[in-house]
């Protein structure tokens, strides 16, 4: 229950934290923390220290050094609370496509009904450990401890590791390689500090001490590198896709053409497999030949004219695709967050 209060707590406040910018005048969307470059860098040095921690390079006690790990170790109550605050707010991004129509109705209700929704989705992200809780009979499922356990533990510091990996790469798309290269000088400022303080123990509280003081410089630094908005729609992740801006859409609109709108993000894990099994040079080029505009918007940092876009459809986040047959008077078809390649193809030949 001390996890579960963690999920529903954390979905709250992102919620909480969304609406009020929301009354303040600007559209954000569900996923918005990572939008940004401070959060993105401070999640990828979390999860490779938390790596650290399982790999058994960091051992945690009663430092300082080890009072922010400590927050998800072990198995008090308190740990199991930030346990789930972490999960939830590294996962939440990714449930936009399972739950995008309970996001964008929340969002649009007031503000005592959107916090019971969030509340509500957060219960649903610990209901599988309160199963595992409340049901004694799923333990006999469970395998016996043993040595096997220090094994796995450092097995699954890999994962992290391949997490860090990916955030940084998100990072490079939205700060540019400087933003990588500053975030890796951070790493290694980690990893010298813990060999250093392996040979000379005397020196470990100075270089935690100037470690976190790297970690926090860089993070700061990141987040000044946002780059021109105009030039990071100018791109795009596929040649055929042309950026999308609402201009754009409306003067095709008015020219009756058909328009297929794919709304992206790069930390959003659903867009990308869907790009990769579904979007393929074949069958984008395919839609071009029957002349089907594609327009693609880049949502991985906050756009005012996407997030517009996904709050007139009632979507809290991306992926969201949209199909515009060429009349202006009528509303756009929503296609499935998770596409089934067969069922597009299908949609391709009946346009």
């Amino acid at each position: 229950w001390s996890y579960t209060l963690g999920c529903v707590l954390t979905f709250v406040v992102i919620a909480g934290l969304l609406l009020l910018i929301r009354d303040a005048g600007k559209a954000v969307g569900w996923g918005f923390q990572l939008q940004s470059p401070s959060v993105i860098t401070f999640l990828a040095f979390l999860f490779f220290i938390m790596g650290l921690c399982l790999s058994g390079r960091i051992q945690l006690g009663g430092s300082w050094m080890g009072i922010g790990q400590s927050l998800t170790q072990g198995n008090s109550t308190s740990s199991s609370f930030f346990t789930g605050v972490l999960a939830a707010v590294v996962a939440s991004p990714c449930t936009a496509p399972f739950m995008a129509t309970a996001l964008g109705y929340a969002l649009t209700q007031p503000t005592p009904i959107a916090l019971l929704i969030f509340a509500a989705l957060g219960f649903g992200m610990a209901l599988p450990f309160l199963f595992l809780s409340h049901l004694p009979q799923l333990n006999r499922l469970l395998p016996k401890p043993g040595q096997w356990m220090e094994t796995f533990k450092q097995a699954v510091a890999f994962p992290l590791y391949l997490t860090s990996i990916w955030l940084l790469w998100v990072l490079g798309q939205q700060v540019g390689s400087d933003g990588i290269v500053l975030s890796l000088l951070g790493v290694f400022a980690v990893l010298f500090s813990l060999w250093l303080s392996g040979i000379k123990p005397r020196l470990k509280s100075l270089t935690v001490m100037l470690s976190c003081i790297a970690i926090v410089a860089i993070i700061w630094q990141n987040n000044q590198k946002i780059g021109d908005e105009d030039d990071r729609q100018a791109t795009s992740s596929h040649g055929l896709w042309e950026p999308y801006t609402s201009a754009t859409l409306t003067q095709l609109r008015n020219n009756n053409a058909t328009i297929f709108v794919n709304l992206t993000a790069d930390w959003c894990i659903t867009c990308k497999w869907n790009e990769k099994r579904v979007f393929t040079d074949e069958t984008l080029q395919a839609m071009k030949d029957k002349g089907v505009y594609l327009l693609e918007g880049d949502w991985t940092r906050y756009n005012e004219e996407i997030t517009a876009l996904l709050d007139e459809y009632g979507r809290g986040g991306v992926p969201l695709y949209l199909l515009f047959k060429g009349d202006e008077l009528t509303p756009a078809t929503i296609l499935p967050q998770i596409l089934n390649p067969n069922d597009f193809k299908q949609l391709i030949e009946q346009l």
